[in-house]
């Protein structure tokens, strides 16, 4: 009969190895690998994400600005203009020294001078001397598409009389008269010290590959979580790319303020 013999090391075979002097070594080094692993990993390095940088001097308290809800002239229901309003407030909070008052604050404050919609610059400065704000913002939603997506909006700011350095206004260029983006009267004003300050106006459409590669820029640094959509996140959707929409209608509308301060000052 043929003999049978175990298949499996036994226990003194398994002794043996465990002893041997290179086993305890690559024993050890696995150890030590299973404990320092989570460690010794490198993370992956942040890339901080583009800035807003207020132009005005702060040595004292840092301006601030106060938003009346944008009106909606792109003939679509779709657009919420008190979402797109709040986006903006929040928008320019993130600008280094530049402040802006919640949006329910401006609203209560044109109920308690019962103005519906300010109807010309005295409102706004009366708007701006109860709220304590230096500078008013009004504005409109110009298009609408949630589906391309596409979002036009423009900006007028209005400086309190002795606010934001008391520089003058941007100057007249006649042609805006007959070629605005709006019919919101305020961006028709030509009285004279009662120009805007500075104003905006732009159509971004997520077609345009233009506007595709300032949505790139616009992402990097502003997602903890990989997305396999990746920057493209912003546009497929639409509170997102609002987003997008209105960070760069502040950054225009705080590089036409440096631009005015910087031509003030010369």
């Amino acid at each position: 009969m043929a003999s049978t013999h175990a298949t499996h090391p036994t226990r003194q075979g398994w002794s043996s190895w465990i002893t041997h002097p290179a086993a305890r070594t690559l024993a050890g080094a696995m150890a030590l690998a299973v404990v320092l692993a989570p460690g010794c990993a490198t993370p992956d390095p942040l890339t901080p994400p583009r800035q807003l940088l207020s132009p005005y001097a702060t040595q004292g308290a840092e301006p601030i600005w106060a938003v009346v809800p944008l009106r909606n002239e792109s003939g679509t229901t779709a657009a919420d203009r008190f979402a797109t309003s709040d986006r903006l407030v929040a928008t320019i909070t993130q600008a280094q020294g530049l402040r802006a008052l919640p949006l329910n604050r401006t609203i209560d404050a044109m109920a308690s001078l019962e103005m519906a919609e300010p109807s010309g610059p005295e409102d706004l400065d009366r708007l701006a001397r109860l709220l304590g704000a230096d500078g008013v913002i009004v504005g409109s939603i110009t298009a609408y598409d949630p589906y391309e997506p596409q979002l036009g909006i423009a900006l007028a700011l209005y400086a309190r009389p002795g606010a934001l350095s008391d520089a003058a206004a941007e100057p007249l260029d006649t042609r805006r008269l007959v070629e605005q983006p709006t019919d919101y009267d305020f961006f028709r004003q030509v009285e004279a010290g009662r120009r805007p300050a500075s104003s905006v106006a732009y159509v971004f459409d997520g077609r345009d590959h233009d506007v595709q590669q300032r949505v790139r820029r616009f992402a990097e640094g502003r997602s903890a979580e990989p997305s396999a959509l990746g920057w493209r996140t912003y546009l497929k959707s639409m509170p997102d790319f609002e987003r997008f929409a209105v960070w760069e209608a502040t950054e225009g509308l705080l590089e036409r303020e440096w631009i005015r301060l910087a031509s003030a000052a010369g």
